[in-house]
């Protein structure tokens, strides 16, 4: 496999701990066969790419944005190779706070941008782009756009997944070696004096420990401390204080004294003849000091602010960050515990990150159609939502196309994405979706998506056969339930929607039917691949309350009901014609469009007739669905609709329009009804209607569903 290495443009020139990962990584993938190249000048990177293609580009530091923001915009521009972080990423916030009083009140990002610009100026770093310095979240961008992130931790890990919305599947944890210096024989016979190993910067609060030092020396301990380090290159005022502490520290009695940097090697012959080593930072990754002393055999006090202390509270002593908690540690520090280097070496990491870069790559997959999630609508909806936790449960990053009159706007799940786009549906109606449809789809095109799926045809159709508008991205279809044959549509309307139709069918890369039906006229009218995927259904939780939410809706006694959109072809009139001289008829819905305003001028005053604006709480669904003496589905046109799947999940006795699409899924065990009689007649024998419909959803589950979507990216 061909790895290209990216770092920071000072990794060799200023040694750290990214340095030593960098170079034992490197040295250890190449003993596994691999070659690795490594690139410390990320503008470079295009011409890097065009001379030698790469398997994967592994970066170093994910808070590097200027690093990784070229990586991005290659796999933007079409590059196939594996993007692989290391994420080293510190979190500067607490420290950011002690910097003074203009630093911190700055915004986050506007001071992210400032360091960026000053790290440039210092020859420390690469100099961001103009669009770069304008991106919001660029962290986040990045994150999320590489294939796999790596941390030295399990709290790093949990940490990036939280901060960027990632799961599992997406971050991994790989512990770093300890086995890049050999292990030193004390010649002394006698350890003597603590370390403090690192470059001298806030963050490390080397300032803590000489002032512990100060207190241990007023308590009579005189074991001297030594710092070994460079000072910070922004850190000004904290060295400084450094300086001002040390000479407290030295007046009250304390041997400590700041040496300056050390070369690796040299640093591990020191620690083999310490008493101790200090980890104090405010903030640190893993962090590769405390085990270097570990493997020397001296005693480690660690910080909490370390997160490394879930893998090495056995071997050290912990402490807070503050000079009293750990005056209190060297003090009680015990003899380093045998420390099992041979369970952290790079080879070891190695071999994890080479299973990483054998991973199946994960995809990005766009879904727009729909009006988007959570589901506030209807059976696109449903499918969207679906679709999206299930596959961004998996590790894949989904974009949804979401509505701006969506009103869910705190919702959120790992991997999953929405993107709001303007919807003036409140004084445009229908039309809306048309201007929707086509700033969903420029936004998709901008993704780079690996699979587009959209949803429907009505609104996109006639966007969709722009090749320049739709992007290159491979697009699926899924085609709607024969719209053009909708009742509430004039002559007009309908030839409309069949060319709409056409436009998206001969767009697309493959067209996804959701019922036999539909299939079949598919097949006759486009040469196009076809696959039939149809919805799915889970088992509802049964609700213990039912009774005081029906009467919290004004429901008492014995009721049928139907949950539809309210237009014509679902044959809601037909419905109350049939079943109000019988029984309390429930139907839920949007009642702001003009078929529900006829309904409420023809049947408003029955006293049986009962209007409820739809409901979006499960459990007042479940309710009213578990309770009801029968379920109308009165859809006539469509493929396989959710709610009917829903209904038989729920255990409905079910009345179902006779039509080819509800045939399908219901089989011949179904009841069905085209005329007001069929239905009265289904209701004075509802309780010879079945209510479990197990075996049939049999072949309609929700995880099926969304691996047969995946497979269409394959």
């Amino acid at each position: 496999m061909k790895v290209l290495f990216l770092a920071r443009k000072t990794l060799w020139s200023q040694p750290g701990g990214d340095s030593i990962q960098v170079a034992e990584t490197r040295r250890a993938l190449e003993l596994e066969g691999h070659h690795v190249d490594v690139l410390l000048r990320p503008k470079r990177l295009r011409k890097q790419l065009r001379q030698s293609p790469y398997d994967v580009v592994h970066s170093f530091n994910l808070g590097r944005v200027s690093d990784q923001w070229p990586i991005l915009k290659a796999r933007r521009r079409g590059h196939s190779f594996r993007w692989i972080i290391s994420t080293i990423w510190v979190d500067y916030q607490r420290y950011e706070n002690q910097r003074g009083i203009l630093w911190r009140y700055l915004p986050d990002g506007f001071r992210e941008r400032l360091k960026m610009v000053f790290r440039a100026m210092r020859g420390q770093d690469t100099w961001p782009s103009c669009s770069l310095l304008w991106r919001r979240q660029p962290v986040k961008h990045i994150a999320q756009a590489a294939d796999y992130l790596i941390c030295t931790s399990a709290q790093e890990a949990y940490r990036v997944q939280t901060a960027f919305n990632l799961n599992a599947h997406r971050v991994h944890t790989v512990l770093p070696g300890a086995d890049h210096h050999p292990i030193h024989t004390l010649t002394t016979g006698q350890r003597t004096g603590w370390l403090i190993v690192g470059r001298v910067e806030g963050i490390k609060n080397q300032i803590a420990a000489v002032k512990a030092w100060k207190l241990l020396a007023e308590q009579g301990f005189h074991e001297p401390l030594t710092i070994i380090g460079t000072a910070g290159a922004n850190h000004g005022r904290h060295t400084r204080a450094v300086h001002a502490a040390i000479r407290e520290a030295v007046a009250a009695g304390a041997q400590v004294r700041w040496r300056g940097p050390l070369p690796a090697d040299l640093i591990a012959v020191a620690m083999s003849g310490a008493t101790g080593v200090i980890v104090p930072s405010l903030f640190e990754t893993f962090g590769l000091t405390a085990i270097e002393g570990l493997r020397q055999g001296a005693r480690v006090v660690l910080s909490t602010g370390a997160e490394s202390r879930e893998h090495l509270e056995t071997f050290v002593s912990l402490a807070d960050p503050t000079p009293e908690s750990i005056a209190q540690a060297v003090r009680g520090a015990d003899p380093a515990q045998p420390f099992p280097a041979e369970s952290m070496t790079w080879k070891h990491a190695a071999q994890a990150i080479q299973g990483i870069y054998a991973k199946q790559p994960l995809k990005r997959i766009a879904i727009s159609g729909s009006r988007g999630i959570p589901n506030r609508y209807g059976g696109y909806e449903a499918l969207a939502e679906e679709l999206a936790v299930r596959l961004g449960d998996q590790g894949h990053e989904i974009h949804v196309s979401t509505s701006s009159r969506n009103p869910e706007r705190s919702w959120s799940h790992p991997m999953v994405h929405r993107h709001f786009h303007w919807d003036p549906e409140r004084w445009m109606g229908s039309s809306a979706q048309f201007i929707f449809d086509l700033l969903s789809l420029r936004r998709v095109t901008k993704l780079h998506a690996d699979y587009h799926i959209t949803l429907g045809t009505t609104s996109s159709g006639p966007w969709l056969r722009w090749s320049w508008l739709r992007g290159k991205t491979p697009l699926a279809v899924h085609m709607d339930g024969l719209e053009w044959q909708r009742g509430k549509y004039s002559e007009r309307t309908r030839k409309y929607l069949k060319r709409a139709e056409a436009h998206a069918a001969r767009a697309a890369d493959v067209l996804i039917a959701d019922n036999q039906g539909i299939e079949d006229y598919l097949r006759e009218a486009y040469d196009r691949p076809i696959v039939q995927i149809a919805y799915g259904a889970d088992q509802p939780v049964a609700v213990d309350n039912a009774t005081q939410l029906l009467k919290s809706l004004g429901i008492k006694g014995e009721y049928a009901m139907a949950l539809c959109r309210l237009v014509p072809e679902n044959n809601v009139k037909m419905a109350l014609e049939a079943l109000l001289p019988h029984t309390q008829v429930v139907v839920v819905g949007h009642w702001d469009n003009a078929h529900a305003r006829e309904l409420q001028s023809e049947f408003g005053t029955h006293p049986h007739f009962l209007p409820i604006e739809a409901i979006y709480d499960p459990q007042t669904k479940e309710a009213l669905k578990q309770c009801a003496s029968l379920y109308v589905h009165g859809h006539s046109v469509g493929g396989t609709n959710p709610g009917l799947l829903e209904a038989m999940a729920s255990g409905c006795r079910i009345a179902a329009h006779d039509n080819v699409f509800n045939r399908d899924v219901m089989g011949e065990a179904g009841h069905y009804f085209g005329t007001v009689k069929e239905l009265e007649s289904l209701w004075a024998g509802r309780d010879r209607i079945q209510k479990d419909h197990s075996e049939r959803l049999k072949d309609y589950n929700w995880n099926t569903v969304a691996e047969a979507y995946l497979m269409l990216t394959q």
